[in-house]
């Protein structure tokens, strides 16, 4: 959250468009006339010619515009050295993560798919599989804690 509010408060005190901004549109513009406008993804079209179209269409369910990038998100991608007229503003095409990063996504998939499994258990009045499910969600307990404990630590 911090490099997205580093990326937005340097962007305010810019006073002119950023040196790049020109030939990125000259480069825009050359691609839009030598190729025109791209077709537009069917998501759930390639899902299904992939083989993946049932779980598409329980992410599609269950994430409803999870896909619209987030500012933190986006985030990921920059990053900012130097101060005012300095600042050199970089675009990376593998996100750079902060620490724990990996660590606190996993730990929300984990949380997700646990209560999905759970709600589905509940849903068809509980099966053999489901009775692990309450040693399974104490394990995760455990787990999110340290993890949160870790998380603690940084901030120190």
């Amino acid at each position: 959250m911090k490099a997205a509010n580093d990326l937005l408060l340097w962007a305010k005190k810019q006073d002119k468009p950023a040196d790049f901004v020109e030939q990125l549109d000259a480069f825009y513009a050359d691609m839009k006339q030598k190729h025109g406008k791209p077709d537009t993804i069917k998501h759930q079209a390639a899902a299904i010619q992939g083989g993946v179209g049932q779980g598409y269409q329980l992410y599609r369910e269950l994430s409803r515009d999870a896909a619209h990038p987030s500012a933190v998100s986006l985030s990921r991608h920059v990053t900012l050295s130097g101060s005012d007229n300095d600042t050199v503003f970089t675009v990376h095409a593998v996100p750079v993560r902060g620490p724990r990063e990996v660590e606190d996504t996993l730990e929300v998939m984990c949380s997700a798919v646990l209560g999905v499994i759970v709600a589905a258990n509940e849903l068809t009045g509980g099966t053999e599989g489901g009775e692990p499910l309450p040693k399974l969600a104490g394990d995760f307990k455990m787990m999110s804690n340290a993890n949160k404990a870790a998380r603690e630590t940084l901030k120190d």
